[in-house]
């Protein structure tokens, strides 16, 4: 993994961005924020940079450090200086190099810092963000304006000098910007052995304006030229419109925000936002509520109002735009892309500035904010080694001159000229009488002397410089030209204007490395105070509500009063700061009896989770092996029903244990032990099946005939057998419809024919389409009769054999075996059978037949019986749904039974297949039970998971109301502790962020 990391220090905010293995990736702060802004805080007791330092920017207003880039190389006697000192809170003095310092309270003391001591802390606190994202990162490439000179870029690398951090190069923003666009659109460049196209780059920052023109071309970026103006940006056009705001707020309101640093602060935010609103709406609301004396500021400004103001200093862009087309020798036409970038180039006025300036649109397909960082990701990778295709050139934005005198005469000789390609080296002689000094100098600033000492000798010097990749002037040797017979070493020393020296480094790295442990310690109270006050929450949780059952009886009530106890103390000095010992020995005190009660209620919570599903498979596994048939297990059947009844009490008791006591069983020995179960169930299923019980045989009963003259009493006996024959008729299943869903009728039961006396034939009453046994027939697939079978009679003994084994099965088997044979028999005697009729629920009309025959003609002529009958109901057709034709061509009177007839009588002959076939069908419902009690127990499991998921969020939702509530108490608890201090009149309004607003800091653009 990349150890690098391209940082973009721009006047208002920071950007990261760490190499990953599909690109660079941009970092987001401690607040979720992708740009952190440029400052840092002092306070008495520690400091806070960037994100944090921005949320006490009103609380302390006088030590909070804003524009750090501006500040760098800034003379104190300078116009900018005067006219930053307007804008700021903070104290600003003059040191003693004419350079401009800052005047800060620290620890009650006012110490005087440079501006590279707080960027060096600023630096630190963004590489430990970075740190978040890959903890490897050790070294970074630092963007910075291409105008700067040697001085600033110097100062620069002296604040990582004494952050300690190890900087690669500094590299121009507007050549990270380029090769960004290379990287992020390769699809529209030309190929690596094509020639480059141009790409003109405008950088409208925070207070500087740099242009660039690069040649591109895939992994490729040449540098042709560049042009700035130092003071011209997004805060240069706030500062201009400040005034007409204060204007008509004092117009209307009677009141200066000036006179209040909070609410100056508060003023300019809210102007800034108008400013990005406004480059979107022609009209806005200027809206400060209770800015000052409890007034709310609000008035309509318009677009014209704001460019009108700004007019001046938009009419500058053509010049630095054109400069830069000149010295790069490219016309406008000649152009490939042209790239817009920063938050100044939101502005509307700008736009159309540069459009009117090109005669062309431009684009911003990158970025506006984060391109500086990734690019500088990018070229870090390239200086490590770890991304060697890429080809980057950059030039020096100024001429690099030396001046030296000679025998009286001052020489001015060119050592490299502007937009110088580098790095690179340069040698140029000079003539030396025993002493000389050499300056070295651009056009803005003065870099340094080279002095040259030969110990009273006269000799042609040779000497040697360089511009390195930070396009930083170096000394690389010195040496006698020509001929050095007496061995002439020449002396050099190179003095270097801005560079820090080795005493003032050594002493501002200690005064870092104290604060750096003061704030550390002042992180642990932070988190030591947090970490008892979210402990002290969730002690009083766990008692009243997460897992009161699990504390002792004796040690709950001395652990209330402790909580308790150790809650009001920490109420009563919630606004004071003490040492860490205080807060770490309550902590401790609480821990040492919450952490075990804590782990005991999450154990038991695993083990009911993973034992709850355990008794519905005991539960299951029981009712299986109590209706399982009766089977050769020589009492294996028994022993299982005890072994599955005492498991369920086990389980029962682990469950019921009480829960202050530490568990004594695991949920896997239960798993382990319901698995053993479950594999002597099956294979108690696997048993074969007891043999049937030889028929006994039963003496037959004679019955002896009445007398003729009974008359009475045959008359009685032809009732009884009458009510008889109607009590056997129960309702049962007769059939399915087109759906599979049972018809109900009534088919009367067979019955033992009892001897009767021969009598004289009597009219008896009809309860059925049948004359004789139903069983004597075959039927179609209608329920019509084809055929009669044969007539069997059946002894005795097998009827009563017949009863002995319906009478050993199950209610539950002889449901199931009656409804298995009634699908099978389709003789629906009752009802019709329509099947459209029984799906939507019509009442099923029943079924007369118009003619019946009498027993002899449907004895000896059945086939010509169901052909009348199929043509009286229009059923009529050759096959009987199975496949199976008639063959009763009205020529020829045979008859051929169906295939499926044949088959039913065959099994009917053969009581071992009939037995087999019923061992089958039983397997399969049990089969059937055991397949739905699977889906129920999945069932039962997801709505376990959905009960388990909703208590979590909901105490998800409790956790972010406490943590919302203890929010709420700090800014009580600072509000109440800063009135204190501050007085009458103190207000605590904090500006918005601007780094989080989604048009002008962070995210896409024109997002409002």
């Amino acid at each position: 993994m990349s150890s690098v990391v391209g940082i973009d220090i721009g006047n208002k905010n920071c950007v990261l961005g760490v190499p990953s293995t599909h690109g660079v990736d941009v970092v987001s702060n401690q607040s979720s924020n992708r740009l952190t802004p440029t400052m840092v805080t002092y306070s008495n007791e520690r400091r806070y940079a960037g994100e944090l330092s921005f949320q006490h920017q009103s609380e302390f207003y006088k030590s909070t450090i804003t524009n750090l880039k501006h500040l760098i190389g800034l003379k104190y006697d300078s116009e900018d200086r005067e006219k930053l000192e307007k804008l700021i809170t903070f104290k600003l003095v003059k040191l003693d190099d004419g350079f401009t310092g800052i005047s800060v309270e620290y620890k009650d003391t006012e110490i005087i810092l440079k501006p590279e001591q707080c960027i060096a802390y600023l630096l630190k606190d963004l590489i430990q963000i970075a740190k978040t994202a890959n903890s490897n990162v050790s070294k970074a490439v630092v963007s910075v304006s291409p105008w700067w000179t040697d001085y600033h870029r110097r100062t620069l690398l002296n604040a990582v000098k004494i952050g300690k951090i190890d900087c690669l190069s500094l590299v121009n923003s507007t050549t990270a910007a380029a090769v960004t666009y290379v990287k992020t659109h390769p699809e529209r460049l030309p190929a690596k052995d094509a020639d480059p196209v141009p790409l003109l780059l405008i950088d409208m920052g925070d207070y500087s304006m740099n242009v660039a023109i690069a040649l591109i071309k895939k992994d490729y970026v040449k540098i042709v030229s560049s042009a700035s103006d130092q003071h011209l940006g997004g805060q240069i056009f706030t500062a201009a419109f400040l005034p007409y705001l204060l204007e008509k707020t004092q117009e209307k309101y009677k009141i200066n925000p000036r006179d209040n640093p909070r609410s100056w602060l508060r003023f300019q935010a809210a102007a800034e936002k108008v400013k990005k609103t406004l480059s979107v709406n022609p009209a806005v609301q200027f809206d400060v509520p209770s800015l000052m004396n409890d007034i709310d500021v609000t008035f309509v400004i318009k677009r014209e109002d704001f460019n009108a103001r700004i007019t001046e200093l938009v009419d500058r862009i053509p010049d630095t735009i054109n400069k830069a087309l000149e010295q790069a020798n490219i016309k406008k036409e000649d152009l490939n892309v042209i790239e817009a970038l920063g938050g100044g180039a939101r502005v509307a006025a700008v736009k159309d500035k540069i459009v009117e300036t090109l005669g062309k649109e431009f684009t911003q397909t990158l970025n506006l904010d984060e391109c500086f960082a990734i690019g500088s990701g990018y070229i870090a990778q390239k200086l490590t080694g770890e991304y060697k295709d890429l080809e980057v050139y950059d030039v020096t934005p100024f001429e690099v001159k030396s001046e030296y005198t000679v025998n009286g005469e001052t020489k001015t000789e060119q050592l490299f000229p502007q937009f110088s390609q580098i790095p690179s080296t340069k040698t140029f002689k000079i003539s030396v009488e025993d002493k000389s000094s050499i300056k070295v100098f651009t056009e803005c600033c003065q870099i340094g002397t080279i002095d040259v000492n030969l110990d009273g000798k006269r000799a042609d010097v040779d000497i040697t410089v360089a511009l390195n990749e930070s396009s930083m002037l170096e000394f690389k040797e010195a040496k006698i030209s020509g001929d050095n017979s007496e061995n002439v070493v020449p002396s050099v020393t190179f003095t270097i204007n801005g560079d820090i020296s080795s005493e003032n480094l050594d002493l501002y790295s200690k005064l870092e490395e104290e604060m750096t442990e003061k704030d550390n310690k002042e992180k642990q109270i932070d988190n030591a105070r947090n970490d008892l006050e979210s402990m002290i929450f969730e002690a009083e949780n766990g008692i009243n509500r997460d897992f009161p059952n699990s504390f002792e009886p004796s040690e709950l009530t001395k652990f209330k009063k402790d909580v308790q106890d150790i809650h009001d103390w920490f109420t009563e000095n919630e606004f004071d700061r003490l040492p860490i010992e205080e807060y770490n020995t309550r902590l401790d005190t609480i821990k040492k009896t919450l952490e075990p009660v804590k782990e005991r209620a999450n154990k038991y919570k695993k083990l009911f989770e993973d034992m709850a599903p355990l008794k519905d498979r005991a539960n299951t596994c029981l009712d299986l092996v109590k209706t399982d048939a009766d089977r050769v297990d020589h009492g294996e059947k028994e022993k299982l029903q005890k072994d599955l009844q005492d498991y369920l009490e086990e389980l029962d008791k682990a469950m019921n244990s009480p829960l202050y006591v530490d568990p004594t069983f695991s949920s896997k020995d239960f798993i382990d032990k319901m698995e053993g179960l479950e594999k002597r169930k099956d294979t108690l299923e696997r048993l074969p099946l007891k043999p049937r019980p030889q028929p006994q045989a039963v003496p037959t009963k004679i019955e002896q005939p009445e007398s003729e003259s009974s008359g009475s009493n045959e008359e009685n006996n032809d009732e009884e057998e009458e009510e008889e024959e109607e009590q056997n008729q129960q309702p049962t299943i007769i059939g399915r419809d087109f759906w599979g869903r049972p018809i109900y009728g009534t088919v009367p039961r067979q019955q033992p024919k009892k001897q009767i006396k021969k009598q004289k034939p009597k009219q008896q009453k009809q309860t059925s389409d049948y004359v004789d046994n139903p069983e004597d027939y075959y039927y179609d697939r209608f329920g019509n009769i084809v055929g009669r079978r044969a007539p069997q009679q059946k002894s005795q003994p097998q009827q009563q054999q017949q009863q002995q084994r319906r009478r050993q099965q199950s209610p539950l088997q002889q449901q199931f075996y009656d409804d298995e044979d009634n699908d099978d028999n389709y003789g629906y005697n009752d009802y019709g059978m329509d099947p459209l009729a029984a799906l939507f629920g019509a009442p099923q009309r029943k079924r007369q037949q118009q003619q019946r025959m009498q027993p002899q003609q449907q004895r000896y002529y059945p086939q010509q019986s169901r052909r009348n009958d199929l043509r009286r109901q229009n059923y009529y057709d050759d096959d009987d749904g199975y496949g199976n034709d008639y063959q009763d061509d009205d020529d020829d009177d045979s008859y051929q039974m169906p295939q499926s007839a044949r088959r039913r009588q065959q099994q009917a002959q053969d009581p071992y297949e009939l037995y087999r076939q019923q061992q089958l069908a039983r397997q399969q419902e049990f089969e059937r039970r055991r397949q739905q009690q699977e889906a129920e127990e999945r069932a039962l499991a997801e709505k376990r998971r959905r009960l388990q998921e909703e208590e979590r969020r909901y105490r998800e939702q409790q956790r972010q109301e406490a943590e919302r509530l203890r929010e709420m108490q700090e800014r009580q608890r600072r509000a109440q502790l800063n009135r204190r201090r501050a007085g009458p009149g103190f207000d605590f309004w904090q500006p918005q962020n601007q780094s989080n607003d989604p048009f002008w800091g962070g995210g896409s653009p024109f997002f409002f």
